[in-house]
């Protein structure tokens, strides 16, 4: 029989939703759900420990889950880049200004005080 090096990554969370939310990371990362413990560290405190049993090449990979928020390990396909709604509803507003400006400037130089942008509806 092969014996392989393992070693133990733990940490304590203030409450259960904490440490199951770790334990989540540490599944989506790869670690196998047998390999995660969530345990409460005492009857009269809502303290809860999370430990995970991996290799020793592995451990700071699992300390850096079991330490890590949410967001920065979750999946790019949960989030909506707006950058392009951004850059489009920018566009639009100069453009807006611009011709704001533009018809402004060219009723003064024909002597009106007047300004009528044409409707758009």
């Amino acid at each position: 029989m092969i014996e392989t090096a393992t070693a133990t990554a733990s940490a304590v969370f203030p409450n259960i939703h904490a440490a199951k939310r770790a334990a989540e990371r540490l599944a989506r990362g790869g670690f196998a759900r047998d390999s995660i413990e969530v345990t409460r560290l005492y009857s009269n405190d809502d303290a809860h420990e999370v430990c995970v049993h991996t290799k020793k090449g592995n451990l700071r990979r699992a300390d850096d889950l079991l330490h890590a928020r949410n967001k920065v390990h979750d999946f790019p396909s949960n989030a909506i880049d707006v950058t392009p709604l951004l850059l489009v509803g920018g566009a639009i507003a100069a453009g807006a200004l611009t011709y704001t400006v533009y018809a402004l400037r060219r009723n003064r130089s024909f002597g009106r005080s007047d300004l009528h942008l044409p409707s758009v509806w």
